[in-house]
């Protein structure tokens, strides 16, 4: 299978992002057809690692990252996280000793039909006293891997007695880069759409919690509040009668902006605006996640929605106008650009109307139902012939109409731009510039001789009488 794959790893400050580039075509080989998935298991325990002695203290245990039915792949960029158990015990009970490749789908060590092509593992980050593994891996030189397999292994040691979670993160960061990113074999190597699961691990006596949330406004915008809500019927301890439930005794929100975290142990309707700082709204899909503990056996669990948050509608057209002089003479023909912009982030249609000042308004051109995509522009040329034109000031205007809703900054939408015509507009009949002027030296060349001949003969005429 071919799809060429360039990586490149860009290390701003401690931290390092990948990219890929297309460069070749999609692969020919197809993949089982089912719901692409990625999640958390245990050969052992499966999704849920659960057991009194089999995970007691001491002992160690292997969980892994797997995918199926993702298609052909090219990369991969994940972080997990498994301190959930720190907010309702003194010591998460887990701790990570290491994570590799080997074995699975981006295994460095693997050969490929393909000489070129190898794995680069561009992270391989763990970091226990964060309770966070982050791996990073891409296929170069023009090859793809299968899209269903194991990405990545961990091992674990059991520290305490207790309950968390391993999750993967997910969401985009204040830049917009997705969290979790499983980057497809395909020529465009777009972001494949996973349904995730996340593993929980227990070795604590008790019945945990049942974590559940709604929300609203479902589709938010950047800036709006957004109300969660918490009922008994979604959030719940099962072991605790109908009468007394919920049972919960802490409520820890975790939004994927931001912001810090909301707790107490009456926060089940917050409200939150997400926000990359505490000024600035957010835009973009952000993890809520909300982690319960109960009250009979401190046990947590938790729950997570992706909440996507769009930015407002915006409609705004404008309009300017320019022209290759402001002054000209009578005759010259002045040409003109009107430009037309969408500074909006809607796609839309547009009417446009040119005209100047001549009597009551002469057209210069209009142009109906135009399309005008998101932050394009579209410029249209015109021009006034001026030799019927009277020498004075005049004034050519604009004007955008948005079709179908209403322009939320109509003050763009008209335009002016004024030029000054010198010079008369009428010619002088029968007699050109050049013959006028050789007439009125003939003219004074006779005048001269007449003059002359006149002082001669007075002249002729005295010397006679002397």
């Amino acid at each position: 299978m071919r799809s060429g794959v360039i990586v490149a790893i860009i290390i701003p400050v401690i931290l390092l992002s990948i990219f890929l580039i297309p460069l070749g075509p999609a692969p020919s080989e197809a993949y089982a057809v089912g719901t692409p998935a990625i999640g958390v298991s245990s050969d052992t325990f499966g999704h849920n690692l659960t057991s009194l002695t089999q995970l007691g203290t001491g002992t160690t245990f292997t969980v892994s990252v797997n995918v199926t039915n993702a298609g052909a792949l090219g990369g991969f960029d994940i972080t997990l996280n498994y301190g959930m158990g720190g907010l309702a015990f003194p010591t998460v009970p887990i701790v990570v000793d290491s994570a590799t490749l080997a074995g699975g789908l981006f295994d460095p060590s693997q050969h490929f039909a393909d000489p070129n092509c190898s794995i680069l593992t561009a992270r391989g980050d763990v970091i226990p006293v964060l309770n966070r593994i982050r791996f990073a891996a891409a296929v170069v030189g023009g090859c793809t891997v299968a899209g269903t397999g194991r990405l990545l292994i961990m091992n674990f040691h059991v520290v305490a007695v207790g309950a968390t979670s391993i999750d993967l993160i997910q969401g985009a960061d204040s830049g917009g880069n997705q969290k979790l990113s499983i980057v497809s074999g395909t020529s465009d190597h777009s972001l494949v759409q996973l349904q995730v699961y996340n593993a929980y691990f227990r070795n604590k006596v008790g019945i945990p919690p049942i974590a559940g949330f709604t929300y609203a406004p479902a589709n938010p915008l950047a800036g709006q509040t957004v109300g969660f809500n918490t009922n008994s019927s979604l959030t719940y301890d099962p072991d605790v009668s109908a009468g007394l439930r919920p049972g919960i005794k802490q409520y820890i929100w975790s939004w994927g902006d931001n912001l810090p975290l909301s707790q107490g142990n009456s926060l089940t309707n917050p409200t939150h605006i997400f926000k990359f700082s505490p000024t600035v709204p957010a835009t973009g899909t952000f993890e809520v996640k909300l982690i319960v503990i109960d009250t009979d056996d401190g046990l947590p669990s938790e729950t997570f929605q992706l909440v996507t948050v769009n930015a407002p509608v915006v409609r705004n057209l404008a309009v300017s106008i320019s022209a290759d002089k402001n002054q000209l003479n009578v005759g010259d023909t002045i040409k003109v650009t009107v430009t037309a912009y969408n500074r909006g982030n809607q796609n839309e249609n547009a009417n446009l109307t040119v005209w100047y000042d001549l009597g009551a308004g002469t057209l210069l051109g209009q142009n109906s139902s135009f399309p005008l995509v998101v932050s394009s522009n579209r410029a249209f040329e015109y021009s006034v012939q001026t030799s019927n034109l009277t020498p004075r000031a005049y004034t050519i205007y604009a004007q955008i109409v948005l079709l179908g809703h209403a322009d939320e900054n109509p003050i763009d939408n008209l335009a002016t731009y004024s030029f000054t015509l010198i010079g008369s507009n009428q010619q002088t009949v029968g007699l050109s510039v050049p013959l006028l002027a050789g007439g009125v030296v003939a003219a004074l060349a006779a005048i001269g001789a007449g003059v002359f001949f006149v002082r001669r003969r007075r002249k002729d005429e005295d010397t006679l009488e002397q």
